[in-house]
């Protein structure tokens, strides 16, 4: 019995699919936000955990997440050729 036969298509083996790379974007996200809101204080009032300082730390988290994620396209298998 052969041991790889997958029900995946060559060459869809490696490609990330459209809800996995939402979930890593969300993870990207929630981590930079996290350690943003809990290392920096807030720019306006200089606390930590105020409204507005979790706010902006969100968006420069997304910003810092969709950066990220850009840098990951095409990332599935890094040794295939041009054949």
């Amino acid at each position: 019995m052969d041991q790889n036969n997958n029900s995946i298509p060559e060459e869809n083996r490696g490609k990330r699919t459209f809800s996995s790379r939402v979930v890593r974007f969300a993870a990207w996200w929630f981590g930079y936000t996290g350690l943003l809101a809990s290392t920096t204080p807030c720019p306006f009032c200089g606390s930590n955990g105020c409204p507005s300082g979790i706010g902006i730390s969100s968006l420069i988290g997304a910003l810092f997440a969709f950066l990220t994620s850009r840098g990951e396209k095409g990332s599935g298998s890094g040794n295939q050729r041009n054949k």
